[in-house]
């Protein structure tokens, strides 16, 4: 990606967080460790604090200006009168409740997960993130599997911001933010032996915080790995109820903001392991469930939030050594190409000029053979790694190669097609030589024109000069792997009434950017081409285009009508054969951005 798309991105990642979740600081930095003076009442400058750089809010309560990463304290609430008569939030944890030892959870890695598992993360005896999703959160936590000796350590960082009342003039109050950064350690021997622990953090003003740790023993039967133990920590607000100043509550001082935590467990031989967490869709009944177990098998869940998103650093691909609570999580998508290479490094691409019949010694069907069996080649290597996959994913693998064996045969049939029928080969490249002289001319520079006003002639900076199909890049000339596969896969049916496929809704799964709209382009050069063939004077609509957005519809109209100009151009070389008729796009329908059709 271009590096001023990375820096713009990040950008706007963080304006979003500090729109949601802050801080913000700005300004200039002022001496608050007095009385606050030489402000006008109607000074809503933002300003920051002298030394430190934190943020000052002059606008608003921090309540109100931040909705997202806030613990509040239990059973409180705001005197915001769009908050009233909310319910209050519950204790996550009465004083008197009892500690109870809790059986182990066990589960077979080809089994269903086990009513212990599914009661371990729904039990109402999960104190600790009982109130993580309430309206006005007191608590947030992760969940996670762990190898854990009696050795082990279990540190928890911590770190967020509280606020300070500050009065700067009559009827005014700023608030000042102090950042908060806590670390909380626990020996696991306590752990273990008591199924919990409770890490108290040291003074915060009027704020509260604990951190609750429960560990309970799982064993996976096909694992082999000893001491693995499901692991909740939460951090919890235990601020008192706000007291009441002036008749108005004051909560934001007893609320933590900005709040994040990380888990990280140690070993004396080093850092402990964290373990994929176990999911419930090992033996999912459900195809599509089935479906994507399969297809990230090797992308794992280390950890789940509650009230909050979790985050892991990557260790190796089967551990990582810390998991993260998150309020306003990100992750930056892995770019997908869509090269497809031959065994010695090549790129495995289909020339447009010969399939064109633009090229003398070649017609480029021994390429769109090779396209063919090499996915024929990939399907029966899949095939074999299938029998090497555990059982749970059997049905889901059949399923899988079903449809790509039936994709293959299409293909197959697609190439066949073209071979054999006179007017589909012909309709073939004439679309090919359409789309090739789209794309040579969409990459040209523009000559620039000039009209004198005396003689009465435009003229141009520099002189025509016919294109070299044949010369082009191969970027410019040829079909990626995938472009020309939807080709063959599709054709046969596109001309074909009577085709079995012929009710299929054709779709192309990639990212923006993959070269989507120049397959489909290139059927509906072939399909208009084909029409003209069998009968010159048809003159009706072929291909509808429909895009959502005003800004995609209007790039994709103008790459149709560099097509259809091509189209044009070579209907008009031969109008014995491709008729009389124009080949024309319109644009119909009206926008309701739009106060005109267009």
């Amino acid at each position: 990606m271009n590096s001023v798309h990375i820096e713009n991105r990040e950008l706007l990642v963080e304006e979003l967080r500090q729109e949601l979740v802050g801080p913000a600081p700005a300004g200039e930095e002022i001496d608050t460790s007095g009385p606050i003076r030489n402000i006008g009442e109607d000074d809503r400058s933002p300003y920051r604090q002298e030394g430190s750089g934190e943020e000052i809010l002059t606008r608003d309560r921090p309540t109100q200006r931040y909705g997202v990463g806030v613990l509040y304290p239990p059973r409180t609430r705001d005197d915001d009168p769009t908050l009233e008569g909310e319910p209050e939030n519950e204790d996550p944890l009465p004083e008197s409740e009892v500690v109870v030892a809790q059986p182990p959870v066990s589960m077979d890695d080809d089994a269903a997960p086990s009513a212990e598992l599914r009661a371990h993360e729904n039990d109402r005896d999960d104190f600790d993130i009982s109130s993580a999703n309430t309206l006005r959160p007191s608590s947030m936590g992760v969940s996670f599997l762990a190898e854990i000796s009696p050795q082990s350590t279990v540190a928890v960082e911590i770190s967020g911001g509280r606020y300070e009342r500050k009065p700067a003039l009559p009827e005014r109050e700023w608030w000042l933010r102090r950042s908060v950064e806590e670390t909380a350690e626990c020996n696991a021997e306590a752990l273990l032996s008591r199924g919990r622990a409770t890490l108290e953090i040291s003074a915060l003003g009027p704020l509260q915080l604990q951190v609750l740790v429960r560990a309970r023993p799982y064993h996976r039967r096909s694992s082999g790995v000893q001491g693995l133990h499901l692991v909740t920590v939460s951090l919890v607000n235990r601020s008192e109820k706000a007291d009441t100043l002036d008749g108005r509550s004051w909560v934001d001082e007893r609320c933590l903001f900005q709040s994040r935590f990380t888990v990280r467990l140690e070993n004396p031989g080093g850092p402990a392991a964290i373990h994929p967490y176990p999911d419930g869709q090992e033996a999912s009944t459900d195809a599509e469930a089935a479906s994507i177990a399969l297809l990230y098998r090797h992308q794992h869940t280390f950890a789940i939030g509650h009230g909050c998103a979790a985050d892991w650093e990557k260790g190796s691909p089967e551990r990582v050594v810390e998991v993260r609570a998150e309020c306003l999580p990100q992750f930056e998508t892995p770019s997908i190409t869509p090269d497809v290479r031959r065994a010695d490094g090549t790129e495995l691409t289909v020339g447009m000029a010969p399939l064109a019949g633009l090229v003398g010694h070649t017609d480029g069907y021994q390429e769109l053979e090779e396209i063919v069996s090499a996915y024929e080649g990939w399907i029966a290597e899949r095939w074999e790694e299938s029998r090497t996959l555990p059982n749970r994913f059997e049905d889901a693998s059949v399923d899988h190669l079903g449809q790509c064996e039936s994709a293959a045969q299409r293909m197959r049939t697609g190439l066949e097609y073209l071979r054999t029928d006179t007017l589909a080969r012909e309709a073939f490249a004439l679309a090919n030589r359409a789309m090739l002289m789209q794309r040579a001319r969409s990459d040209l520079a523009r000559r620039e024109a000039t009209f004198d006003e005396d003689e009465q002639r435009q003229s141009f900076d520099r002189p025509y000069r016919p294109v070299d199909f044949v010369a082009l890049g191969e970027d410019t000339s040829s079909w990626r792997a995938f472009q020309i596969a939807f080709l063959l896969m599709t054709i046969a049916s596109m001309a074909d009434g009577a085709s079995d496929h012929r009710d299929t809704v054709e779709l192309i799964w990639f990212p923006t950017g993959g070269g989507k709209t120049e397959a489909y382009l290139g059927l509906a050069a072939f399909h208009m081409f084909l029409r003209r063939l069998g009968d010159p004077e048809h003159d009706a609509v072929d291909v509808l285009m429909r895009y959502t957005l005003r800004l995609l519809t209007a790039q994709q109209f103008q790459r149709a009508a560099a097509l259809l100009t091509a189209m044009e151009c070579l209907r008009r070389g031969q109008p014995e054969r491709l008729g009389m008729h124009p080949f024309s796009i319109r644009a119909v329908g009206r926008s309701r951005f739009d106060s005109e059709p267009g």
